[in-house]
């Protein structure tokens, strides 16, 4: 009797939800190798290289007041990025993003320490969203409020940077899994 409540208990073990419950990132968009990639590119840039289209995640980033995709030396090293330059009307626009929870930012240079992160559920009202990580010289990791659909907005004021990678992590509000089915009745 005790082998078969063990053998019981193992089974549960095995195929309860804990192990799904790891938080790994969702989307990573590395914006240089998107766009660069062997046939076909996940990384369309367009209008004028105001406009990036994500095309396996469904994400689309709008850069206004003059930020830009760019590769050019003197501002991004060569390396496609989001160019930001100094002013606060100089930000990039992502559509939104279904059961988001948190994000990563990997941005130069690094001594840049308050990247502005805004977040709305309906694109017109925004709300700042503090980075909860101030690592010196280091990306900088942002938590939502809590799991949602959310448009994301990046600003940075205080002098030129560009964005180089951001990571989004999505979970499923009701159990914590990423990549988890989540019906939804219409």
């Amino acid at each position: 009797m005790k082998v078969v409540v063990r053998n019981i208990l193992v089974c549960f073990l095995i195929l309860s939800p804990a192990p799904c419950r790891a938080v790994t990132p969702t989307f990573v968009h590395n914006f240089h190798e998107m766009f660069y990639e062997d046939k076909p590119a996940t990384l369309t840039v367009t209008n004028s290289n105001q406009t990036g289209t994500v095309t396996r995640d469904k994400i689309t980033y709008t850069c206004s007041g003059g930020a830009l995709f760019s590769a050019d030396y003197k501002k991004t090293s060569s390396q496609l990025t989001i160019y930001l330059e100094t002013s606060s009307a100089h930000f990039v626009t992502t559509t939104q993003i279904q059961n988001l929870d948190s994000l990563w930012i990997d941005y130069a240079p690094y001594e840049s320490l308050d990247i502005t992160v805004k977040i709305s559920t309906d694109s017109s009202s925004w709300s700042d969203v503090s980075a909860i990580s101030k690592i010196p010289k280091g990306p900088k990791h942002v938590k939502m409020p809590s799991v949602g659909d959310y448009y994301v907005r990046i600003m940075y004021s205080d002098k030129n940077v560009y964005i180089r990678q951001i990571n989004y992590t999505c979970l499923d509000p009701l159990s914590g899994c990423p990549n988890c089915f989540i019906y939804r009745p219409e």
